[in-house]
């Protein structure tokens, strides 16, 4: 029998909820509220196991929150516009988890990938030597960090977007798509629990109807892409746009996961006029030919066409 291989895990929490609320909220959810399920996963059965997680710590944002795709099934289901990441904290400390509160230091900014980094670094002189490392973030400022942890001959791996930086991605032994560890986070016999008498939140209810064939529905998916960015006169956060294509075409996108591309991110590979830009909390797409490069814009400054900009926090 293989021993297990003696690990430590580090959770940008903010980063990966956002990430995974573009493919489905429903995974950000389970995600944040059952961390036991997707822990054994990566104890027992994720690429290079077992291994025994002798550290797990979460950062995340106290005061952070998000909303729900507005008339929703999560937003029905939640009864408020707001969900707040403070009330998953307990679900993460009834896991094992030691949670380091990262709150901001700036307008949209907080300090996690720095807190990680210090905790990480000074894990390579632990009295355990640790013989691997999972990071569970798609920011690229880690990447000289993975670097120095290869030349301590530390195994990496990497839970990240697609539209993660191939540098990070290169520095790691083993990265497990954003898309895939959404999968891995619902329990695939059960559905989402949906309020009775809301015909808003009716998982079954598809706004423009479901094309059914997985082209069809590829096709329908970036011909709305097309028109929001062709409507846009900045680029569009992924995140964002994610929320916005569940809101406009429906229940079906999320079934057939993005007409069986897995992720958005990877629909969006290859298609004509559009280019996905790696960024904080998944990227930003944009036309090359009307848009600047948008590598240094802040997501929360980038409001989809017609969409109410997020109330500032007092």
């Amino acid at each position: 029998m293989t021993e297990p291989r003696r690990a430590a895990l580090y959770l940008d929490f903010d980063n990966v909820f956002a990430g995974l609320a573009a493919i489905d909220e429903w995974a950000a959810w389970n995600f944040a509220s059952h961390p036991t399920r997707w822990l054994a996963w990566l104890a027992e059965s994720a690429p290079g196991g077992p291994r025994r997680l002798l550290v797990r710590r979460c950062y995340l944002n106290p005061a952070g929150w998000t909303e729900p795709e507005p008339n929703g099934e999560l937003a029905g289901w939640l009864g408020q516009p707001r969900l707040y990441y403070s009330r998953f904290r307990a679900d993460f400390v009834r896991a094992g988890f030691t949670v380091v509160d990262c709150p901001r230091l700036a307008r949209l900014k907080n300090a996690a990938d720095i807190v990680m980094a210090l905790d990480i670094h000074e894990a390579l002189g632990h009295p355990t030597r640790f013989e691997e490392m999972l990071i569970l973030s798609g920011d690229s400022d880690f990447t000289p960090l993975l670097h120095r942890l290869r030349e301590h001959d530390r195994r990496i791996m990497v839970i990240a977007p697609d539209s993660a930086a191939a540098a990070l991605r290169a520095a790691a032994d083993q990265v497990i798509p954003l898309g895939d560890f959404a999968e891995i986070t619902i329990p695939a016999e059960t559905e989402p629990p949906v309020p009775s008498g809301d015909p808003n939140s009716d998982p079954s209810s598809d706004p423009t109807g479901d094309p059914v064939e997985p082209a069809a529905q590829r096709a329908a998916i970036l011909a709305t892409l097309r028109r929001l960015v062709a409507a846009a006169e900045v680029p569009l956060h992924l995140p964002a746009l994610g929320k916005r294509i569940h809101l406009e075409l429906g229940g079906w996108v999320r079934r057939s996961r993005f007409g069986g591309a897995g992720t958005l991110a990877r629909l969006i590979e290859g298609a004509e006029d559009l280019v996905l830009e790696s960024g904080p909390g998944g990227g930003w797409l944009y036309d090359p030919r009307r848009h600047a490069l948008p590598s240094l814009q802040q997501p929360d400054l980038v409001p989809l066409p017609d969409a109410p900009r997020a109330p500032e926090e007092p």
